[in-house]
């Protein structure tokens, strides 16, 4: 009978601890103020030669592009209005830094089949090569996965998380069409719609589980 009821209490314990774990994670998920860190290429693929001719121009100056294109036109790329936020701090100098770093020779493949998904150590090692703050506050990076010419598709991760331990609170998957003129314009667009719409997803992930 004792051997239950510690059995009984412990597994309590553990669901009230998990249940803490939640409420936090959620709480911070709802902090009005964001810290975004930029748009990661380190581990996209872009698919189709012929529409990335140039994979060592798309190295030097278009990760950047794409980057400044979400800081610079913020009405646009509005994340504070697309993720309900009242302040959003921009700190892009690491994600640039990591994306410098890119090997343009492995950027740009001829098929879908030769891209390798982005797996679960990745993003932890994406947030972990991010900078960490002295308290717990919300972070976000996007994550491209694919900018796909043969199928006109681009996919991305919005990732949030919390910048001091560096835990993974949530994580949203999209694809949408790019447009526009210009490659940059083309695919930024793409950028656009992931805000946009994993903004919509958090919302309702939000009032689900609050």
């Amino acid at each position: 009978m004792k051997t239950k009821a510690t059995n009984k209490y412990l597994l309590l314990l553990v669901l009230f601890l998990a249940h803490l774990s939640s409420y936090g994670q959620n709480n911070l998920l709802k902090n009005p103020e964001v810290r975004f860190y930029g748009v990661d290429f380190t581990h996209a693929s872009f698919i189709g030669r012929q529409g990335f001719q140039d994979p060592e121009d798309l190295q030097k100056n278009y990760l950047r592009k794409w980057n400044d294109l979400v800081l610079n036109e913020p009405n646009k790329y509005n994340i504070k209005k697309y993720f309900n936020k009242s302040q959003v701090h921009y700190d892009m100098k690491a994600v640039n830094k990591r994306n410098n770093l890119v090997d343009p020779n492995k950027l740009v493949i001829d098929s879908q089949e030769e891209h390798q998904k982005i797996r679960e150590e990745d993003f932890n090692e994406i947030v972990n090569g991010l900078p960490t703050t002295e308290n717990e506050e919300l972070g976000m990076v996007l994550v491209v996965e694919t900018f796909n010419k043969l199928s006109s598709k681009g996919t991305t991760w919005s990732v949030l998380f919390n910048t001091k331990t560096k835990e993974i609170l949530y994580r949203q998957y999209h694809m949408s069409d790019p447009s526009g003129f210009g490659v940059r314009n083309y695919w930024g667009f793409t950028l656009y719609r992931t805000l946009r719409y994993t903004g919509k997803d958090f919302f309702f992930y939000l009032r689900k589980n609050s």
